[in-house]
């Protein structure tokens, strides 16, 4: 398991940016955590969006390969770090971007940047906390790319 700890006062948030591989226990007081309010981040990739769906109970339709450029979304930014984040994110450097159908994003989340019906940046209430997805691997880019932006928007969720 790689996760990483944010532990700030106001929301603590735990980054996960591989496959959880917790047990039966684990996942179920890692679930109670994020109910009581924390945020959890899972970094790009299929495994993740598999993990939050065995997780949370989700049912996430990943999507192959969309180049984007993708849109921050005016209607779900406002009030959230997101709304003053970059307008568009594209791929960077050959670090793969993955995305999800916005349609299979349940009722309670938002997508944050979108194109064609696919978001590679999304969070979802759950009970009082909030699950985050930024769908870029990450690999070889800088921290000062726009994808690092948002990945900092999404850990003050």
């Amino acid at each position: 398991m790689r996760v990483a700890l944010w532990d700030h006062a106001d929301t603590p948030t735990a980054i996960f940016t591989g496959n959880p591989g917790l047990g039966a226990m684990g996942r179920r007081d890692f679930v109670a955590w994020v109910s009581s309010g924390r945020n959890v981040v899972f970094t790009g990739g299929y495994r993740q969006l598999a993990a939050m769906n065995e997780l949370f109970g989700f049912a996430l339709e990943e999507v192959p390969y969309i180049p984007g450029p993708f849109w921050r979304n005016p209607r779900n930014t406002p009030g959230t770090p997101f709304a003053y984040g970059p307008d568009r994110l594209e791929e960077y450097g050959g670090s793969a971007v993955y995305g999800v159908k916005i349609d299979s994003i349940p009722l309670t989340g938002y997508s944050m940047y979108d194109s064609m019906r696919v978001s590679p940046v999304f969070y979802i209430k759950y009970n009082l906390g909030t699950v985050c997805y930024v769908g870029a691997s990450f690999s070889g880019m800088a921290p000062s790319n726009p994808w690092g932006n948002v990945l900092r928007d999404a850990i003050r969720m």
